[in-house]
């Protein structure tokens, strides 16, 4: 049994170890197969490389065995010529001229020179000479007629020699290659044919350059190519080139791809305005030469070429454009590319560049004729420049080192010292720049004698204290003390202390009226400094224009100061002179706390008095005499000399600029020479100067500033809104005058069969949608389209079509004039718009947290044809309240009230005209078995990108139509409390809570709004709410 067991076990064995033994064998196979077929395809990829290498030989070959047998007969030729010696019928052929019919005259004619040469190239055999005579009974022969050059007035053969010598001599023409970008293919194609293709006879030979001259995607497209026959082979290489690269559309796209998808244009950069103008005519040349211009001409890219270029161009194309219309002429591509031209070159001639220097005033200012000019007196208040690192250097003595380490400064006295250190604006604890001592980081202080002061102890001496009133803004000088300590010692004031030199100087400011965006106005001083590159007003007077703009951050730069951070708002203005003959634009205006223009420097009728030149001036005057307004170099106008009135040196002139007559130049001494201005500022204005910092959305709303569209869309809002049965009716903001929208019908019914399908796999989920499409139904927010709305379109449609247009050409291609600037248009035509059916697809729109609702999305961004809704309407103002301010006033109370408007972008209407590009298909009764008929909806859409815009306008303007029968606090909340549709507001005690709540319903519903979901921290509030 044992043995048996062991015979058992070792045949188990053997058994195991054939079968890894057979694996092992058809593994060792299968890798000699693989390697096997690694190899072969290995050799075939080398052999391909070789028959390539060969093939390039070959060429290489026989163009040199062309050239050698070309120039072989050509030497050969010219010396029989030279020999004057028989040419066999191989080599050149001789044709006498018969003027005897003896063949030995002709023989004899032959040495005397009078020959017809014909000429013919043998490329396989050497040209061989016929020494035997002729035979002068042979029959005349005569070979094929080569005329000779010289018949004609042709050149002769040594002329013909020089001239190939010429053509080898000079540098042969680059040849280009081609990458498959389709804006080079034209070019790629004319150079190969040029170069290459009309010079080689084989195909091959072609084939073979085509592929050597290709380069990435263009290589890899037509390298398969060489396995085919030659001819087959490169006019297929030909057909894949034009068919992935030289389709017309495709290359008239990404010409225009080139021009379009770039930065805008910035006033007067004339580089940038070439490269435009380059890329434009490159695309004209090429789309015209293809005979493919759709794409050029379209609305569109007119349009969106003329939003790259600056605002000054922008207008005057929009001049051009009417000109064009107005003559009868359609603007088109080439009108547009020849006025970018032509601006190219104004902007980057002499007088061109000269525009965007005015940073860099001229020395030399405006000379009348006969008259020796007075230098005009030279203004630095504010400047903005870039910083610029300079090298250690000392104050004093201006040589390399540190200013506490100069002998020269040590030697100085404490008084003289702390001068230098005034003149130099240097801080008193560090002696560097941009900051004062009681800001320094530097932990050093004085050391002499304990002082412990911040302030260098070169600058350390022994005061006295000051004596008299720090109230009254005046501080007396007591010896020993110095200027700057006054502030070291005074406890509730920082002050600074500035001499009035000895005579009185007035600067150049004009009385304006300045004007905002809201439409208030006031009447302010205005300085007018050349030597600013930048205008600042101060921010009182944004408060008083009830300006909203964009915060912002910037460096202002001073004579003696680099750069000090500035925060503020950027906001836009117009300012009128006086007299109300001019208005200047301020486009880009920034706030500061203060201007440090003194009130001294504004000039008067009195200080005309007494000089003779300026007799006959009457200068404006008004209450105010503050300088709130500094205008800069940017608004270039505002510093036109229109006339002037000069004395001699020295003395004040007068000039009138646009705004009117000013006064410039020391007009007289000053009685109080000795008197101190102290500018003060008190430890509890700090600190309401820092609360106001944390909540600055408590004063001024940093609003963005409204754009040229904005203020279009603005304009299409307060013309087309009006209370309409209990709601507010507001039109849609078309961004142009004739809107292209063709009819999409096919669209909707894709999507629509797409949403069947879904439908189809969740019953639930289709009763849910058709719950709310009847809910739509029933409100009123959308209708079904009957027999008669589609009549009164089509009648429409019939009255423009009987006065030139079909309904069909308006509905499918862009309208003729649909290109009127954005400046001009201030809405769309009615009666056009009433003819536009646009279908809008929709679908389910689900909350993960709201389950069990639905919401119906409108797709307004689907396209057609390029084109959707969202393009062709303005985006309009943004009139949310900042959420900071909403919330930082919510927090400011203890009773707290939160609301939200149902439905509201739902409660605003859209005009009946309009609702025909509102339309969407369903099927009638929920049966997928009936064909899907027009509904259309009649108010504003989530997903429009007008409707928040439209539906915040419609909620402020019933408070504006309201507010005489309601509370100031009623109106204050809906204008000022409302983040969107959501109301957060807070009241000190539950009374005025109480009171508020009731009013703000029946304000809201006088404009068709209503507020639900209460939240209120009291309960008694709450309950009335709800009641």
């Amino acid at each position: 049994m044992k043995f048996t067991s062991n015979r058992s076990s070792n045949c188990s064995t053997s058994s195991q170890n054939l079968k890894e033994a057979r694996v092992k064998h058809e593994l060792a196979k299968l890798k000699v197969k693989q390697v096997n077929e690694k190899l072969e395809l290995e050799q075939k990829q080398r052999q391909f490389a070789e028959d390539l290498l060969l093939l390039d030989a070959k060429n290489e070959l026989e163009c040199s065995e062309l050239e050698t047998s070309f120039w072989a007969n050509e030497v050969e030729m010219e010396g029989e010529m030279l020999d004057d010696v028989h040419v066999s019928n191989v080599g050149p052929k001789v044709k006498v001229e018969d003027e005897s019919p003896s063949h030995a005259d002709r023989g004899k004619e032959v040495h005397s020179g009078k020959v017809e040469n014909k000429i013919e190239v043998n490329a396989k055999k050497p040209p061989q000479v016929n020494t035997y005579p002729l035979n002068p009974n042979a029959r005349e022969w005569q070979g094929a007629y080569i005329p000779d050059p010289r018949e004609n007035g042709g050149a002769d053969p040594f002329q013909l020699c020089n001239m190939l010598n010429l053509l080898t001599s000079i540098p042969k023409p680059e040849l280009q290659t081609f990458d498959g970008e389709p804006t080079e293919y034209w070019s790629f194609i004319n150079n190969f044919d040029f170069n290459i293709g009309s010079k080689l006879f084989d195909d091959r030979a072609k084939l073979t350059y085509l592929v050597q001259y290709c380069r990435g995607a263009a290589r890899k497209s037509i390298e398969g190519c060489v396995v085919m026959g030659s001819t087959e082979g490169y006019k297929k290489a030909r057909e894949i080139l034009s068919d992935q690269f030289g389709q017309p559309h495709i290359i008239a796209q990404s010409l225009l791809s080139k021009v379009l998808e770039r930065k805008p244009v910035k006033a007067h950069d004339g580089v940038a305005l070439w490269e435009i103008a380059r890329d434009m005519r490159k695309c004209e040349v090429v789309v015209e030469q293809m005979n493919y211009s759709a794409n050029l001409n379209n609305t569109d890219t007119l349009l969106g070429i003329q939003l790259l270029l600056p605002i000054h161009l922008q207008s005057e194309w929009a001049k051009q454009a009417q000109r064009l219309i107005q003559s009868g002429v359609e603007p088109r591509f080439v009108h547009l590319t020849e006025f970018v031209e032509r601006s190219a070159r104004a902007a980057n001639n002499v007088f061109g560049k000269n525009i965007s220097k005015w940073n860099k005033p001229s020395t030399e200012t405006y000379r009348p004729k006969g008259k020796s000019g007075n230098n005009l007196p030279r203004r630095a208040t504010f400047a903005t420049v870039g910083k610029e690192e300079s090298a250690v250097r000392c104050y004093c003595c201006s040589q390399g080192h540190l200013l506490h380490v100069c002998k020269e400064f040590k030697a100085k006295t404490p008084k003289q010292r702390k001068e230098l250190i005034r003149k130099q604006r240097l801080c008193d604890n560090c002696f560097k720049t941009n900051h004062m001592a009681r800001g320094c980081m530097s932990e050093n202080r004085c050391t002499v004698n304990g002082c412990k002061k911040k302030h260098h102890p070169l600058l350390h001496a022994e005061n006295v204290s000051s004596q008299g009133s720090k109230r009254d803004g005046t501080v007396q000088n007591v010896p020993g003390k110095e200027e700057g300590d006054v502030a070291e010692n005074t406890a509730n004031y920082n002050a600074t202390s500035s001499v009035r030199k000895e005579h009185q100087v007035k600067l150049c400011t004009v009385p304006v009226k300045v004007k905002g965006k809201s439409g208030k106005s006031v009447t302010n001083w205005a300085l007018l400094n050349n030597a600013s590159d930048v205008t600042l007003c101060n921010k009182q007077l944004i408060k008083e224009l009830d300006l909203g703009g964009k915060q912002t951050s910037f460096e202002l730069s001073t004579v003696n100061d680099k750069g000090i951070q500035q925060q503020g708002f950027e906001v836009s203005m117009t300012i009128e002179s006086l007299s109300g003959d001019e208005f200047v634009d301020l486009p880009k205006v920034w706030s500061v706390d203060r201007l440090p223009i003194s009130s001294k420097s504004i000039p008067s009728n009195n200080d005309i008095r007494g000089w003779p030149h300026l007799e006959g001036i009457e200068l404006p005057s008004i209450g105010d005499q503050q300088v709130m307004l500094l205008i800069g170099g940017n608004v270039p106008e505002v510093f036109w000399v229109l006339d002037e009135k000069r004395g001699g040196r020295k003395d004040p002139y007068a000039i009138k600029g646009l705004l009117g007559w000013t006064l410039i130049g020391p007009t007289g001494v000053s009685r109080s020479p000795s008197k101190f201005t102290v500018n003060h500022i008190s430890h509890v204005e700090q600190v309401e100067n820092c609360w106001q910092s944390d909540f600055t959305d408590l004063g001024a709303d940093s609003k963005v500033g409204e754009s040229l569209e904005d203020k279009r869309a603005h304009k299409m809002l307060e013309n087309s809104i009006k209370l309409v049965n209990g709601r507010y009716e507001v039109g849609l903001p078309w961004r142009y005058p004739m809107p292209y929208l063709p009819n999409n019908r096919v669209v909707a019914e894709k999507r629509l069969s797409q949403l069947k399908k879904r439908f189809q796999r969740d019953d639930n989920l289709l009763q849910l949608y058709s719950d709310v499409i009847h809910d739509y139904i029933s409100k009123g927010y959308g209708r079904k389209v009957t027999e008669e709305t589609d009549n009164t379109v089509d009648q429409t449609c019939k009255v423009t079509s009987d006065s030139g247009n079909s309904s069909e050409q308006l509905n499918q291609s862009p309208p003729q004039h649909s290109q009127g600037t954005q400046s001009e248009a201030e809405g769309a035509d009615e009666a056009y718009v009433e003819t536009i059916k646009w279908y809008l697809p929709h679908q389910p729109v689900l909350h993960s947290r709201k389950p069990g609702r639905v919401r119906v999305g409108f797709d307004c961004a689907s396209r057609y044809k390029g084109i959707c809704l969202n393009d062709q309407l303005l985006h309009g103002p943004d009139y949310t309240n900042n959420l900071i301010g909403v919330l930082s006033r919510f927090w400011r109370d203890s009773v707290a009230l939160i609301a939200d408007v149902e439905a509201m972008f739902h409660q605003v209407r859209v005009p009946e005209n309009h609702s025909n590009v509102l339309r969407f298909l369903w099927w009638p009764g929920d049966d997928f078995s009936r064909p899907p008929v027009d509904y259309q909806m009649m108010v504003h859409l989530f997903g429009a990108t007008s409707s928040p815009s439209c539906a915040s306008f419609a909620l402020k303007q019933t408070a504006k139509d309201n507010r005489e029968s309601f509370s100031e606090e009623a109106v204050r909340t809906v204008n000022e409390s409302f983040y969107v549709d959501d109301c957060l507001k807070s009241v000190q005690t539950k009374e005025q809570a109480v009171a508020l709540v009731k009013e703000l319903r029946e304000l809201l519903h006088r404009g068709g709004f209503r507020l639900t979901k209460w939240v209120s921290n009291s309960r008694d509030v709450l309950e009335t709410a709800r009641g």
